[in-house]
């Protein structure tokens, strides 16, 4: 929706696992329960890539209260 994470809200969240296989997770406004997300994200044995990932990961902190890492950025 935007930059701003107090004024734009959590939508859609994008994963691939680099072989093709692509899946979708949106969210409606004010749910934000996605236990299996949150356990992906969190978890120490896979790298998560992001192209200029710090709002992206700001943004599922604030929104998940999840803390994404290990991770590795192209920017």
């Amino acid at each position: 929706m935007g930059l701003i994470n107090q004024r734009d809200r959590l939508c859609l969240v994008q994963l691939s696992d680099g072989l093709g296989e692509e899946h979708l997770v949106q969210f409606l406004p004010g749910q934000f329960n996605a236990p299996n997300l949150c356990k992906l994200l969190a978890d120490p044995k896979r790298v998560k890539l992001f192209h200029f990932g710090r709002f992206d990961i700001a943004i599922l902190q604030h929104y998940l209260g999840v803390t994404t890492a290990p991770i590795y950025c192209t920017k």
